[in-house]
């Protein structure tokens, strides 16, 4: 048909197949309902002193209902426990801030009593497709007095974001601040995608960036988590296990430990990529931790101590400034005598093997070395070493007293104690350690070798030790039920 047939059909009014005829005189596009909603809609008042709990929790409710996105326009909306419900989508606007109530109150015990604390101000449980995005905020409010009650870990406190079972899962571009307790807990979730949101969680003591609990096909990327407790710390207390995680392009600081898989580990961990990272001092101006390091305890701190697999890790191209122990590998069995078998029952010994570790640049280490370790009878196995340059901050004493076990104590860079022989490396009960294009050096002089291996077996293969102004003609020390392969030393 030519086109001024057509317009003269359409001008006419005749109807014609495939096309609708708009009502004559109406406005279509006022008549269309709007794919969002505001929550100033629902009553929410967004002024910083209001509880607007009841009006965010009504347009969750109905904004799910009907598939319309909610938007938190610029404000301050103050709320208790809010629950999100299946395909719930908010955008929270540049200048808007989602804020924890002050009271312990407005967090009613959740149901679930399988995490490590049963309060959160965001929360949900078997929900499927839910999107938290934008570029305004969280915040915990986790300062409050109300929070500081009780003992200093107390699972009272409510997390930021508590997150069970949940399946598609996308929180973009937000930032987070002052939990509570966690700021972000995601507990047995399957299809999680965490992209661009910046974390700062310095409120009160056992304040973690972000964690993951049994979690399946998960890729974190391009974030930001500055933390007093661990940043990004991913975990099993199930036998579940967390398993198929990517993490990538991320800056992490922490006054703990900056990426850590543990402690918790009743499930272990398989198939776990981290590329990219920058592990650095934190920024906050006060430390809440309990042990005070600036930098933080521990860079890469990787562990089964509960019973669990851990296996078929990859750590690449990482960076690492001023942290107390940089790398810490560890096979356990923390409840080993069961001092605490009230609580927690050992699963067997575990597994810590097939790890790798490689272009790795450390700074200004601290005096406790790295750690690959486990304990008698067991080993850590298949570590793979590779393209690593270590300074250390040195200018320690000979240390020649033994290192003890320490099996049944809490699993960290200091359970060994702060003094020990080496300053690079300590390394027992560990098979097939594999160190490849290592350079060690000290920014002062160390008396302490660089490397001691107790009950390990190991390949040196162009490994580069410099420890300023110190002769040290023993620069790694084995003893007979090592065998330590020299390549090139």
């Amino acid at each position: 048909m030519m086109k001024k047939q057509l317009a003269a059909i359409l001008l006419a009014g005749i109807a014609w197949p495939g096309f609708s005829q708009p009502d004559q005189g109406m406005n279509t596009a006022a008549k269309a309902p709007e794919p969002w909603a505001s929550v100033i809609e629902f009553g929410a008042k967004g002024d910083g002193l209001t509880d607007d709990t009841k009006a965010i929790q009504r347009a969750i409710d109905e904004c799910a209902t009907h598939g319309k996105k909610i938007i938190f326009p610029e404000g301050v909306f103050m709320t208790g426990t809010v629950h999100l419900r299946n395909n719930t989508t908010i955008e929270l606007t540049v200048k808007a801030v989602w804020k924890g109530v002050g009271r312990r109150d407005a967090y009613p015990r959740l149901s679930d009593k399988r995490t490590e604390s049963i309060f959160a101000l965001i929360t949900a449980e078997n929900v499927n497709n839910i999107s938290i995005f934008g570029q305004g905020m969280i915040d915990g409010n986790g300062e409050q007095p109300a929070f500081h009650e009780g003992t200093n870990n107390s699972p009272e406190r409510p997390y930021g974001i508590l997150i069970y079972r949940g399946s598609d899962i996308h929180i973009a571009g937000i930032q987070m601040r002052n939990a509570a307790f966690w700021m972000q807990n995601y507990v047995e979730c399957d299809h999680l995608r965490i992209t661009g949101i910046r974390v700062f969680n310095h409120a009160n003591l056992n304040n973690d960036g972000l964690d993951l609990t049994d979690c399946h096909d998960v890729r974190i990327s391009d974030c930001e988590i500055d933390s007093s407790d661990d940043a990004l710390c991913p975990k099993s207390i199930s036998q579940r296990g967390v398993s198929d995680v990517v993490i990538e392009n991320c800056i992490l600081a922490s006054h703990a430990s900056a990426f850590k898989l543990g402690t918790a580990s009743v499930g272990g961990f398989r198939r776990i990529v981290a590329n990219n990272l920058v592990i650095r001092p934190s920024e906050a101006d006060h430390i809440e931790h309990e042990f005070k390091v600036k930098g933080g305890l521990a860079g890469i701190d990787i562990m089964s101590t509960d019973g669990g697999t851990l296996e078929d890790v990859s750590i690449q191209n990482v960076v690492i400034d001023g942290v107390e122990t940089p790398i810490v590998i560890k096979l356990g069995n923390r409840w080993e005598p069961k001092t605490d078998s009230a609580k927690h029952t050992s699963s067997g010994a575990g597994v810590v093997r097939n790890i790798s570790i490689g272009n790795v640049t450390v700074r200004h280490a601290g005096p406790i070395p790295s750690l690959i370790t486990a304990y008698p009878g067991y080993f850590v196995e298949n570590i793979t070493l590779r393209n690593l340059t270590i300074e250390v901050n040195g200018g320690r004493p000979e240390q020649n007293v033994p290192v003890p076990e320490n099996s049944g104590r809490y699993p960290y860079n200091r359970m060994f104690g702060e003094k020990l022989p080496a300053y690079a490396f300590f390394v027992r009960h560990a098979k097939n350690i594999q160190f490849t294009d290592v350079r060690v050096h000290t920014l002062k002089p160390d008396e302490r070798r660089a490397f001691i291996f107790d009950d390990a077996t190991a390949v040196f293969d162009n490994v580069e030790i410099e420890n300023t102004n110190v002769n040290q003609s023993e620069p790694v020390l084995s003893d007979k039920a090592n065998a330590i392969e020299f390549r090139g030393i």
